[in-house]
């Protein structure tokens, strides 16, 4: 018998990020544009150490090439029901203040 857990709104590479983590209780690093969605997963399963992490990561990761996508993203995947959902988009907000002059004239 084969038993089949189906595992609805979750992007297969965000879902395996977030089985790493469960295993090693590690963000990996390597995939900063799949943050945002593993943060608001990571919020579903009300697992906030890894949100802790995720911004962690995300706030030394922020360059002027890549703050307008994990903005964008932390806006498309902020759901009013997960616990702490604005804390990635305020933590982008902020390094894009910081740094407007070189955010602003990035493609």
């Amino acid at each position: 018998v084969k038993l089949v857990i189906p595992i609805r709104n979750v992007e297969k590479h965000v879902f395996e990020l977030l089985l790493e983590y469960l295993y090693t209780d590690v963000v990996p690093r390597n995939r900063v544009e799949l943050l945002a969605p593993l943060f608001a997963v990571a919020g579903h399963y009300n697992l906030p150490q890894c949100q802790e992490q995720i911004c962690t990561i995300v706030s030394q990761t922020l360059t002027p090439d890549n703050a307008a996508l994990v903005l964008e993203q932390s806006f498309n995947y902020a759901y009013p029901s997960i616990p702490q959902s604005d804390a990635l988009r305020t933590c982008v907000v902020d390094y894009v203040r910081q740094n407007f002059a070189q955010v602003s004239v990035t493609p």
